[in-house]
């Protein structure tokens, strides 16, 4: 019984983001290749915008980055949320987990995006 709440929890998820993690993107935030990322661990990263009065905008949730990122069963994709920067050549280098099934991926995205 105690369990229901966090079964409703996965079946909201499911239902109205797609995936079992829910996206809430508060980690961290990059800017990389002309793109601002919202990040969290275990799910794909939104693409946010920053307006000339400060203003921002979601301008779209569970990126791919246009298919860079692998699709995963339960997250939907993730993107590592501590990535480093290469400051000789400008590329994003981090190292990104799954849990289904478990796996650890180097993810390396050049510095134009």
């Amino acid at each position: 019984p105690r369990g229901w709440p966090m079964l409703a929890s996965i079946v909201n998820n499911i239902v109205k983001g797609g995936q079992i993690c829910k996206d809430s993107c508060n980690t961290a935030l990059q800017s990389h290749g002309g793109r601002i990322l919202a990040l969290m661990e275990q799910a794909l990263p939104s693409e946010l915008r920053v307006g000339k009065d400060g203003s921002v905008r979601t301008e779209r949730c569970l990126s791919d980055l246009d298919g860079a990122i692998p699709r995963d069963p339960s997250t939907g994709g993730a993107l590592a949320a501590h990535a480093r920067q290469d400051p000789n050549t400008g590329e994003s280098l981090s190292i990104t987990y799954n849990m289904n099934p478990p796996t650890a991926r180097h993810d390396v995205f050049a510095s134009d995006g």
